[in-house]
């Protein structure tokens, strides 16, 4: 028999947010909110940082990497602004992404531009709301074709199988951001409704991939179990988007306190990072604060 996948001991030993190591690479190459540069051949970005208003000042250059400061907004907070220069654009499209826990996409805007100048960029929570509702609906889909495929054909199960887990993986990080929003009661209870089925998804397809090789069949009845319970999610998700379009004024998406649980943002020229912020949605503020590294501290914007 072999043993239990990586998802399923970790999501028997902890919630889904302490998967979110994929963002510590991120932090690797970002140094306490410092940007880090990439080398385009034409337009340069640089000097990204993310604001409670669209005409905020940057904030002062750390000394060090001890002495930056983590940006934390309080829960609530229904924008920021993520500001940017650029130089020797040429016509060129910028991109702005931010990415959430488990790289799951929570916004993105593009625009082109020419010569030196600054951008001002608007991230607001009912756009962020609507960039997730769409995202679950159309990865549900996906996940739900692996794990139908899982279930009908007798060769190559096990990696049907290992693709549906990796989908509904991301589909719980989905799910978790959008819980976190404040919603109204409606799409709120169908969030938690999808939520609850998708950690139910995981953990079935966790002990499908664990029977043994010979055990076609057993693995797949649970796909087929787990195909079912996914046409569901489709259905709900569904609907969550298309309802999106009708709220207004959406808070972001509330962050845990831990460094993996940060939003990230991307500022991209042709593909490339050119640059990169990261910011909290915690609070309010209280005075003992978790840090990015020794001697850090955050500050609220």
């Amino acid at each position: 028999m072999t043993g239990p996948t990586p998802a399923g001991r970790l999501l028997r030993r902890a919630c889904p947010a302490a998967l979110g190591i994929a963002v510590l690479a991120v932090l690797a190459g970002f140094a306490g909110g410092r940007p880090v540069e990439a080398d385009t051949t034409a337009v340069r970005v640089k000097s990204l940082y993310v604001a409670a208003r669209p005409d905020a000042g940057p904030p002062p250059v750390p000394t060090s990497p001890a002495t930056a400061e983590a940006v934390l907004f309080d829960e609530g907070t229904r924008h920021v602004y993520a500001r940017f220069a650029y130089e020797q654009a040429a016509d060129q499209e910028i991109r702005v992404v931010v990415k959430g826990r488990g790289g799951v996409t929570v916004f993105g805007h593009g625009a082109r531009y020419n010569g030196d100048g600054t951008a001002t960029i608007d991230i607001d929570g009912t756009a962020v709301y609507g960039v997730l509702a769409g995202a679950l609906s159309a990865d549900a889909r996906d996940a739900k074709q692996s794990a139908k495929q899982a279930a009908e054909r007798s060769v190559g199960v096990q990696e049907y199988l290992r693709s549906a887990e990796a989908a509904v993986l991301r589909l719980v990080w989905t799910a978790e951001l959008l819980g976190n929003v404040d919603l109204p009661p409606a799409p709120a209870a169908e969030v938690a409704e999808i939520d609850g089925s998708l950690r139910d998804a995981i953990l079935i397809l966790a002990r499908a991939i664990e029977l043994p090789p010979d055990d076609v069949a057993g693995k797949q009845r649970r796909a087929a179990q787990v195909d079912t319970m996914l046409g569901e999610v489709v259905r709900a998700s569904t609907d969550l988007s298309a309802q999106a379009a009708q709220l207004r004024d959406l808070p972001l998406p509330s962050t845990g306190h831990h460094a993996t649980d940060t939003f990230v943002v991307q500022v991209e020229v042709a593909g490339d990072i050119a640059v990169t912020a990261e910011f909290w949605v915690w609070g309010p503020a209280r005075i003992q604060l978790p840090v990015l590294s020794k001697g850090a501290t955050l500050r609220s914007r």
